[in-house]
């Protein structure tokens, strides 16, 4: 380094700023090609992350957020859940005048209930026979698909009566004042005599 100082030094003034102006471009040329390079590959970086986006914008394409359809919101849902609570409270009010299922003094007297109202009415009880006990729900408690079972899915009493049919009519009629709900959901007539107009009648009660 003392060699090229000295040798610069002893250059005349015109010499030293001819190499200093030559060194000075020497520099910013080096710095050029470097910044040329830089630029290069920023320029290189840009145009890849362009291509992505353009991919992914594409594979997009017009996709929209969903939305909930006019029909469907919180307002008309809560609506609809008031409803069917409503509804449910009316089963529950119905369900409260039948038979409890799973309570055998209920079904006992039931029992008793209908024994008398076919001797009042003049009809001889040849047979009764009740499905078995099934487990003690509380009705309060059931919602949606339970409480539509437990209304379908009723205890059956099949009873075997005979007698007159104004007497079977008039039986019919006094179900409705039974302390629980009860329905005729089949029922079958023979003649057992044509001179008395017996009958033998098959009923099939849903209680």
């Amino acid at each position: 380094m003392n060699w090229v100082r000295e040798k610069y030094f002893n250059l005349s003034s015109k010499e030293r700023k001819q190499v200093l102006i030559l060194v000075i471009f020497t520099l910013l040329a080096g710095y050029m090609f470097y910044a040329a390079q830089t630029w290069q590959a920023m320029f290189h970086t840009e145009k890849m992350a362009n291509r992505k986006a353009d991919r992914i914008e594409k594979r997009i394409g017009d996709f929209k957020a969903p939305e909930l359809e006019d029909g469907i919101s919180v307002q008309v849902l809560s609506k609809l859940e008031q409803q069917l609570k409503g509804q449910e409270n009316s089963l529950k009010g119905y369900a409260s005048t039948l038979m409890p299922i799973g309570d055998a003094t209920a079904r006992e007297a039931l029992k008793l209930e209908l024994t008398q109202l076919a001797y009042a009415n003049q009809l001889r009880v040849a047979r009764m026979k009740a499905s078995e006990l099934k487990p003690s729900v509380n009705v309060s408690q059931l919602t949606g698909e339970q409480l539509r079972d437990y209304l379908q899915e009723r205890p059956v009493f099949k009873l075997v009566l005979s007698g007159q049919f104004l007497n079977l009519v008039r039986f019919v009629d006094g179900l409705n004042r039974l302390k629980y709900q009860v329905y005729v959901s089949d029922l079958n007539v023979e003649l057992l005599n044509d001179q008395n107009s017996l009958l033998k009648v098959e009923l099939e009660l849903r209680i």
